[in-house]
């Protein structure tokens, strides 16, 4: 099993759950809902004036989240350290996978490219263009976007988006073990009803 599953299932026991079956679907999914970051904070941060400041701020979560995201795909005790991954790998690897959405994979890699250009010139100053640049793939990622939005905005809801397919992700894997879980109780009741 894997420790992510573990974690939620040690989570509806908390909640009051002796059997993660007794819990409903959307109980499992309030379970799965849990930010790998602290979200006031971290808005709270990108409210800076400064935008270099803004974007290596949520450069930084949005590697975090990526890390997290992936260690969740591997089995306890995995042999593989995600967080010494390039951010661009970590990208790759989880829209190879199918965990993540082209807009979303265009939008994350436009970050990078324009934070690898703030990490490697001295004077860099976001300009407006980068600005919109950020703001056209968040767009492209969630199409009811609508109204002016800012570039703090742009970068939060790029992770808000990450932060979500991680959360969905969580509670596909859950239900997947709930259902393994459930076949396993009809297999042993009709086993000993043949008896």
């Amino acid at each position: 099993m894997k420790p992510v599953v573990e974690s939620i299932l040690k989570k509806a026991e908390e909640a009051g759950f002796s059997d993660i079956l007794e819990a409903s679907e959307r109980d499992v999914e309030k379970l799965c809902k849990d930010y790998c970051f602290d979200l006031k904070d971290l808005a709270r941060r990108l409210r800076l004036n400064n935008h270099a400041t803004r974007l290596l701020t949520a450069h930084l979560a949005l590697d975090h989240t990526l890390s997290v995201f992936l260690s969740q795909q591997f089995v306890a005790h995995a042999a593989i350290d995600v967080d010494r991954w390039a951010f661009a790998q970590k990208v790759d690897l989880l829209y190879s996978l199918g965990l993540i959405d082209k807009g979303l994979l265009d939008a994350l890699l436009q970050i990078n490219k324009l934070r690898n250009k703030a990490a490697h010139k001295l004077n860099f100053k976001v300009s407006s263009k980068d600005v919109d640049a950020v703001i056209r793939h968040c767009r492209a990622t969630d199409g009811e976007i609508t109204g002016r939005l800012r570039f703090a905005e742009a970068l939060l809801t790029t992770l808000l988006h990450l932060d979500g397919a991680r959360s969905y992700d969580v509670y596909r894997q859950t239900m997947a073990f709930r259902a393994k879980l459930n076949a396993r109780r009809v297999l042993a009741e009709t086993a000993q009803g043949s008896d």
